[in-house]
């Protein structure tokens, strides 16, 4: 209890201005906060815009490459010189089992945005011949149709697994519309093992 009249009346407006400057620091961290979160909302945005336009000049002149390349292994085949047709063969069937480069999906952030990404039915490609088709649905399940096994998508927002219990494991990672899916068999493989198969899936449905 302050007794001294004069002192309470001392102590009592800086106790005030102490407290209003606080309540100005909150208010202008409250602000900074607001003005990162809407910078990081445009910059987001502006990312996703100019994906779009990447991957539309990507495919367009990687079609263009590759008609280029058929016109060469035609000439360079009539012309007798094999080996350089072969090689051009070889490149050609490269380039389109790779497709046009990739521009990186905006990182999700969390595992809920990861998901939602993926919802829909995927087929999906490994080599060999062997394809799957999985089914993602909002809360992150997973049904393997081929096989009649369910799993649920764990991991986190940039490194998603997926478990069917069948000794085996997957990582999936989105990028420009593609699902790419690194297979472990055995799984004790994963993470310190290079995978045993890595495939690219497309979207069939939503």
């Amino acid at each position: 209890m302050i007794r001294s009249r004069a002192l309470r009346n001392a102590i009592l407006p800086a106790l005030a201005a102490l407290l209003a400057l606080g309540s100005l620091r909150a208010f202008a961290v409250f602000q900074v906060s607001a003005a990162a979160e809407k910078s990081k909302a445009k910059y987001l945005a502006a990312l996703e815009k100019s994906q779009e336009k990447y991957s539309e000049a990507a495919e367009l002149h990687f079609g263009a490459h590759l008609k280029e390349l058929e016109t060469v292994l035609d000439a360079e085949t009539k012309a007798g010189r094999l080996d350089v047709a072969v090689a051009v063969r070889d490149e050609l069937q490269r380039l389109k089992s790779e497709g046009a480069p990739v521009y990186a999906e905006v990182p999700p952030t969390s595992l809920r945005i990861a998901t939602a990404r993926l919802v829909g039915t995927w087929h999906v490609a490994f080599p060999g011949g062997v394809t799957r088709t999985y089914i993602v649905d909002g809360k992150g399940g997973v049904r393997f149709v081929d096989e009649k096994r369910v799993a649920k998508l764990k991991g986190q927002p940039k490194e998603l697994l997926v478990d069917f219990d069948d000794g085996k494991i997957e990582r999936w990672n989105l990028a420009d519309g593609r699902l790419f899916v690194e297979h472990w068999d055995p799984k004790a493989g994963y993470p310190n093992k290079q995978p045993t198969a890595i495939s690219v899936g497309t979207k069939l449905s939503n």
